[in-house]
This record gives structure tokens, C-alpha cells and sequence, in this order.
């Protein structure tokens, strides 16, 4: 997997939910660019798709 920010390597990580805000699971998995330190773990992602889909359904919030 390739890093959205610079195009460096992903690697797999787990991470612990310190504030205990998660499902009640203290750990949970994601992506770290071992070049930038960029992290994705599964709510990024789900709120980045849901940012592009709405952005894509209304052209006054993209750019030209």
C-alpha cells in the first residue's frame, strides 16, 4: 500500500485507543508511512470517502 501524502511504503500497525472513545476494544489496526508518518486506520478512511462523496455530488466544493 502506497501513502496518499508522498507515495512512501504503508506498513500495518496497531494502535491503542487511550480515551476509550472505540467500541470498547483498546486496540484497533491502521497504516502508518514508515516515510512521512501520514496514519490511516478504518474511521480516516470511512470519513475521507464520505468527504470525496459529498464533495463529488456538489462542484461548488471542488476547485476548478
Amino acid at each position: 500500500m502506497r501513502c496518499a501524502r508522498c507515495g512512501g511504503l504503508m506498513v500495518r500497525e496497531k494502535f491503542e485507543d487511550l480515551g476509550g472513545l472505540a467500541s470498547g476494544d483498546h486496540e484497533y489496526a491502521g497504516w502508518r508511512c514508515i516515510n512521512c508518518g501520514a496514519i490511516v486506520d478504518p474511521l480516516i478512511a470511512a470519513h475521507r470517502r464520505l468527504t470525496s462523496q459529498a464533495a463529488a455530488s456538489n462542484p461548488a466544493l471542488t476547485t476548478a
